[in-house]
């Protein structure tokens, strides 16, 4: 009786585990995913993040990470050669995120880039800016 007790416990912790790593594929499908990263040199005027996995996405929106900048555009790289520009024109301070962008959700993204301008109230030489897109 107690191997049978054993045997049933063993079996519903598998369940659960099972259960939990369904889950967590489903999270990991959908909603908001760090797709890109790059330490801008805060000297220069654009960076770009290419993107490691090309892939279809609703919307992207960028973080700043440890410095304020001023973003002035973006420019969004799709396969076949697709590109779509878009002006920002917004100041994010450290930590801050810039408004949803809704871009082509039939094209993979392969990159984007965007320009900026320093706020020059820090001693920083760089900024890590982040993507997100949402899937």
């Amino acid at each position: 009786m107690k191997k049978l007790l054993l045997w049933f416990l063993v079996l519903q912790l598998m369940q659960i585990n099972n259960t939990a790593a369904q889950k967590s594929d489903a999270i990991q499908k959908t909603g908001w995913h760090k797709i890109g990263e790059v330490v801008a040199d805060l000297n220069m005027e654009a960076e770009s993040i290419i993107i490691p996995k090309p892939g279809k996405y609703k919307a992207i929106k960028l973080e700043v990470l440890n410095a304020p900048i001023k973003l002035l555009a973006l420019k969004i790289y799709y396969e076949g050669d697709v590109v779509e520009e878009i002006p920002l024109q917004c100041n994010l301070k450290k930590n801050e995120e810039t408004k949803v962008v809704d871009i082509l959700k039939d094209k993979n993204l392969q990159k984007i880039t965007f320009t900026y301008e320093v706020i020059r109230t820090v001693k920083a030489n760089t900024v890590q800016v982040d993507l997100f897109g949402l899937k």
